[in-house]
């Protein structure tokens, strides 16, 4: 699938891949596959448009797939996308496509910019970057800029961002999405060694109470345990939740009542779809221990 405007996700650590790239170019694919090119070229596939002129409109939809443009890489006018990535844009420093996370002791934890696949679903809303210097400039988003206090300074925002307040109208489909994973869907890979339930823990900011539920799902299916988890406390700031909505018998719901059954040892794709437009999405964890309760910005990821 093509996504609007793609936004290349330079693979490396985690400053290698920093320093902008222009705003222009065509459209990124979502192929999956391919790693990221070290030194700042591009990957495999990964071509540039001639001339390297800026032509185009602000920054994209995050990623494609794969990891392409390394440090700088800019796509020119007309520039075409490369088969593992996109054109122009910033460059995210984490892993792409060919990363595969790892439980070890029965936790796994990842950064939400880290995907491996990134699905719009055909829906007017998608998952975009927010980095040092990269404003993903798609309207309206009343929010602004919270990378400061974001694990690695890098987020996910559901954008555009149409409901803010519950006097605007609601829009399923659309802004709003009550089908667990109906809406703009990002997809992770992870190894287990350890099967069974996890509870789920997300790191995210939310400003009010409309851009504050996510969806979680295994392996192309979103169960009722992870559908609708609901952020209330902790506003204008991030913070942790695992409660699922209308939990316990209150709307904001409670504690570690967000669950994942991970059937078998073995790689298994871990899958957040949008719920609410807006919505801001730092990191990930999946944890055995009912009583673990992640602090700051949590455990640092591990892969495979």
């Amino acid at each position: 699938m093509v996504l609007p405007v793609a936004l290349a996700l330079a693979c490396g650590g985690s400053g290698s891949g920093d320093a902008a790239g222009s705003t222009g170019g065509g459209a990124g694919s979502t192929n999956s596959g391919g790693s990221a090119g070290s030194g700042g070229s591009p990957s495999t596939g990964g071509s540039t448009g001639s001339g390297g002129s800026s032509a185009g409109g602000g920054a994209g939809v995050a990623g494609g797939t794969g990891g392409s443009a390394g440090t700088g890489g800019s796509a020119g006018t007309g520039g075409s996308a490369g088969s593992t990535g996109g054109a122009g844009g910033v460059g995210a420093a984490g892993p792409g496509s060919s990363s595969l996370f790892e439980e070890v002791g029965g936790l796994v934890a990842v950064e939400a910019e880290h995907f491996s696949a990134n699905d719009e679903q055909g829906a007017p809303r998608a998952w975009y970057l927010w980095a040092p210097g990269l404003d993903p400039m798609v309207m309206p988003d009343p929010d602004g800029d919270h990378t400061t206090g974001a694990s690695a300074q890098r987020y996910l925002e559901g954008l555009p961002d149409t409901r803010v307040t519950d006097s605007d109208p609601i829009q399923n489909g659309v802004s709003i999405y009550n089908t667990a994973g109906a809406g703009p869907k990002l997809s992770y890979r992870v190894h287990f060694n350890t099967p069974g339930t996890y509870y789920v823990w997300v790191r995210a900011y939310s400003t009010g109470g409309e851009d504050n539920g996510i969806h979680v799902g295994i392996d192309g299916s979103f169960p009722t345990s992870g559908e609708r988890l609901q952020f209330c406390s902790g506003k204008n700031m991030w913070t942790w939740s695992s409660a699922q909505r209308d939990s316990g018998g209150t709307a904001c719901g409670q504690p570690t009542t967000i669950t994942i059954d991970v059937p078998s040892a073995g790689e298994h794709t871990i899958e957040f779809a949008m719920r609410e437009d807006g919505f801001e999405f730092d990191k990930w964890i999946m944890a055995q221990d009912s009583g673990f309760a992640p602090n700051g910005a949590g455990p640092d990821e591990r892969t495979r």
